[in-house]
């Protein structure tokens, strides 16, 4: 077995609120009763039966729409390990990923339409970033 021993590149950190949707919660909190999440009921399905499981009743907590998180990823860079043709492939292989999260989505329940997300206002490097160029420029 091969073992790779290359130092970790990529730091995904924590994604708190943005203060502007930290406010659109709070006021959804004392409007409305919901505070950084809404309750959606669910019923769990026996899927060899086709009828409704045991115990199937499940509330499940999702982020409202339009609530937006403060992003950031790190990528370390080594020296001669990473000349400028390495960081360029770096550059698009986490346009594709991000690309990919977005077309895909996270977290659970993503087939009944939540965990979908939408990157904007990127940098690289303190320049704007488009993640989607490559796709847009292929049509």
């Amino acid at each position: 077995t091969e073992t790779n021993r290359e130092p970790t590149r990529l730091i995904f950190r924590d994604c708190p609120l943005t203060d502007k949707s930290a406010k659109v919660l709070e006021a959804a909190a004392k409007n409305r009763g919901v505070f950084f999440a809404e309750v959606k009921p669910g019923v769990r399905m026996d899927r060899l039966t086709n009828t409704v499981a045991e115990g199937a009743f499940f509330n499940f907590e999702r982020v409202p729409e339009g609530i937006e998180f403060a992003f950031e990823l790190v990528m370390r860079l080594y020296g001669e390990l990473d000349p400028d043709a390495a960081r360029e492939d770096y550059r698009k292989v986490i346009a594709r990923g991000l690309e990919l999260l977005e077309k895909e989505g996270i977290g659970g329940k993503i087939s009944a339409g939540y965990g979908r997300i939408e990157f904007r206002d990127l940098k690289w490097d303190g320049q704007p970033f488009n993640h989607r160029a490559k796709a847009q420029a292929n049509g």
